[in-house]
């Protein structure tokens, strides 16, 4: 501000902060993916924010970080004598049934795959980085969280661990597919740290790899995505009953780690319950609760549903409609945006 009055950055005022600064002290990654999460690419005012860039920073190593811990646990395969190279045949390994979890972070993977591709191809990169960073979030603290104990194989059980299994092997592969596959689809935005890491995930694979990044092709890598949709869905509700679960544990003021005694699950879709239920195992233990009941809610009793938005997401999105599109979407009860995954409003059809 001069004079009383917003000046626009200029090499004439000199009030702008120095581009090489900013790649020397948070990278070049993280500097990309900040300007592309920006309204710059809708040719709109940009107030430069150093903040925002720290926080792009920091979802390029947590991402790092999930490659180190597989590549940790890889290595250990070694010092057991189960894989003398400490690499693991993904192909292979990934060819077999999949456990729960390992079904749904794959599906989710193609989903995401699917929409980023659909956003590149429409030159709609706006749409990418808060794809990218909710698909990591769910991988790097669900997926991660929710397999460790199989990820860890023996080495967590026994002081003395002497051989993996076949759970701690196929935990290990996916989460080296959804790696490999996530290093190529963030090549375009992120090249440094796309190529360190597939790189460093050729290291860890006796699969035939390319010797960069920029040189694989998301078509040919999409088809080995294989999972079974059905099982997906299933534990894709088990995820959103434990984050429920734990958002309600926050809310009441309780630790996520402290066990209940009961937990009562209502919905009015029995074949949802039954779901559950064959996960019950799995959920007893996400969720930290001695016992699951399971109560169908009767066709005559009177529901109601609330929906929020939010806003922040919403105006990434959409950047200078917010308004209007959010005008359109309140306009709509909120039972109508139950079971759907995308809606279409205003109209040009932007698809939110």
């Amino acid at each position: 501000v001069k004079g009383g009055r917003w000046v626009k950055m200029s090499k004439r005022h000199k009030n702008y902060a120095s581009p090489m600064e900013a790649m020397n002290k948070y990278g070049a990654d993280a500097l990309r993916l900040y300007m592309l999460d920006s309204p710059v690419t809708h040719a709109d005012p940009l107030k430069f924010n150093e903040s925002a860039i720290l926080d792009k920073g920091k979802f390029l190593a947590q991402w790092y970080n999930c490659f180190q811990f597989l590549e940790q646990e890889i290595r250990m395969l070694q010092t057991l004598g189960v894989h003398a190279d400490a690499r693991l045949d993904t192909i292979n390994i990934l060819s077999g049934p999949l456990n729960t979890y390992d079904n749904w972070i794959l599906s989710e993977l193609y989903t995401m795959v699917q929409q980023v591709q659909g956003a590149y191809d429409g030159y709609r990169l706006y749409q990418v980085v808060p794809l990218v960073i909710r698909f990591e979030e769910l991988f790097s603290k669900w997926y991660i969280n929710l397999s460790k104990l199989k990820m860890k194989g023996p080495a967590i059980r026994s002081p003395m661990p002497t051989s993996s299994d076949a759970s701690q092997e196929m935990a290990l592969a996916t989460l080296w597919k959804v790696l490999e596959v996530f290093s190529v689809i963030m090549s375009p935005i992120t090249p440094f740290m796309s190529e360190r890491i597939y790189l460093g995930l050729t290291n860890l694979t006796t699969a035939t790899t390319q010797p960069s990044v920029h040189m694989v092709q998301l078509a040919e890598l999409i088809p080995t995505i294989k999972f079974d949709a059905r099982a997906g869905s299933i534990t894709a509700n088990l995820v959103d009953t434990v984050m429920s679960v734990r958002a309600l544990k926050t809310q009441a003021g309780q630790s996520a780690r402290l066990k209940s005694r009961l937990l009562i699950i209502r919905h009015r879709d029995a074949g949802y319950l039954r779901d559950l239920q064959t996960l019950e195992t799995e959920l007893l233990t996400a969720v930290k609760v001695a016992e699951v009941a399971y109560e169908q809610i009767p066709m005559n009793e009177t529901v109601e549903y609330h929906i929020e938005f939010n806003r922040a997401l919403l105006g990434k999105m959409v950047k200078v409609r917010v308004q209007e599109v959010q005008a359109e979407l309140t306009k709509q009860p909120a039972s109508a945006f139950c079971g759907l995954t995308e809606i279409t409003v205003c109209a040009d059809e932007q698809v939110i």
